[in-house]
């Protein structure tokens, strides 16, 4: 082969490369598409972080209160919209709701507290008819009213914060149809709390919650199933941990991985192994953006979140086995993800929804 031969095969590889660089890049780039599907499909307008029933079906409140449901068609941005305030009874809210489950009764579908009475109300739908059904859980079983968005336990448990700030969980025995309430703060006496708790462990009976004592702000771990009078250990991870206090709910990764945003709006690495729990401050650790907002979690292996930033950018953060690192991307600068005031919802790593603060539409990001 002489020089001249090389010379060639070297510029025909080089332009070979940069071809590849080139459509790599180029496929990157268009693989977040972000579809604002309030002007595509008539998805309602609204300041309220949106709650997934499921990859496709979402529920959204509009200005009004009104909650809708909004279900996509073959296309991403093809959306059909059903106002279930007008259509089925169900109540106006100015809360997030909290999906409990996706499957038809007898499983519970979501709960959300009425902004007229401070009622929790149940929003069943029945496959069968099919029809959306509202249950006024105040009047029957008794549920505190209450000024705080509702946590899911399970698919057919969620908690409660009453007006007074005790902690309360409602479970349903879907063998007799009972729904059982119980106040925790009373017989467990596990702090008031004035923020939503958080689910470490959901498996009866080993039940493990988080919650945030409203008189100081530690965070309190509880654990059922235990040899105490009550069946409660209750620990302040605060003052026994070093875990950071908060006033802002926490994000569960797994049974022994949460994050908590602290009183300087720093996401702290909250993990237990060999007995201890470990804190990593990741603003200074790892430049992590600093929030004011509950972090939403992706994925729990590897660990994948996304928080808004101080400027309403959307930062996903993630963890590479394979390099024992993380990384930071702002997906508003990069991905032209919307600007938002609430937290983002996502039914996995792949499918985010985002309330823009410019002009209150839905937007979803969708990786495909």
């Amino acid at each position: 082969i002489t020089s001249n031969n090389i010379t060639i095969i070297m510029k025909a590889v080089s332009v070979f490369l940069f071809f590849c660089i080139f459509i790599s890049l180029s496929y990157q780039q268009q693989t977040w598409k972000v579809l604002d599907i309030t002007s595509s499909s008539g998805v309602p307008v609204t300041k309220i972080e949106v709650a997934f029933l499921n990859n496709t079906s979402i529920l959204v409140v509009a200005e009004n209160g009104s909650i809708f449901q909004a279900i996509q068609q073959n296309a991403l941005y093809d959306w059909i919209t059903q106002d279930l305030t007008r259509s089925s009874g169900a109540p106006t809210t100015s809360l997030p709701i909290s999906v409990l489950s996706t499957g038809p009764w007898p499983k519970l579908q979501f709960v959300c507290v009425d902004n007229t009475n401070d009622h929790v109300i149940l929003g069943l739908y029945f496959l069968s008819q099919p029809i959306w059904t509202f249950n006024d859980q105040f009047t029957d079983p008794g549920v505190p009213t209450t000024k705080l968005p509702l946590t899911t336990v399970n698919s057919l448990e969620y908690a409660v914060i009453g007006e007074n700030k005790d902690i309360n969980t409602v479970s349903f025995d879907p063998n007799s149809s009972f729904f059982s309430i119980y106040d925790l703060t009373s017989t467990a006496k596990i702090p008031r709390s004035d923020v939503p708790i958080s689910i470490l462990f959901n498996v009866y009976p080993n039940i493990q919650l988080l919650s945030i004592d409203s008189s100081n702000n530690d965070v309190i771990a509880s654990y059922f199933n235990q040899p105490t009078e009550s069946g409660w250990a209750i620990y302040d991870l605060s003052k026994q941990n070093n875990i950071p206090q908060t006033k802002t709910e926490i994000a569960v990764a797994s049974g022994s991985q949460f994050f908590v945003v602290d009183l300087n709006n720093n996401v702290n690495n909250c993990l237990y192994g060999d007995g201890v729990w470990t804190v990593t401050n990741m603003a200074s650790a790892q430049n992590v953006p600093q929030t004011n907002l509950p972090i939403t979690i992706l994925n729990s292996n590897p660990i994948q979140y996304a928080l808004v930033d101080m400027n309403g950018h959307v930062n996903f953060v993630y963890f590479s086995y394979n390099t024992g690192s993380w990384s930071v991307y702002d997906m508003t600068t990069t991905n032209n993800f919307p600007t938002t005031s609430v937290r983002v919802t996502a039914v996995d790593p792949t499918r985010v929804m985002i309330v823009s603060n410019v002009n209150n539409h839905v937007y979803l990001a969708d990786y495909s």
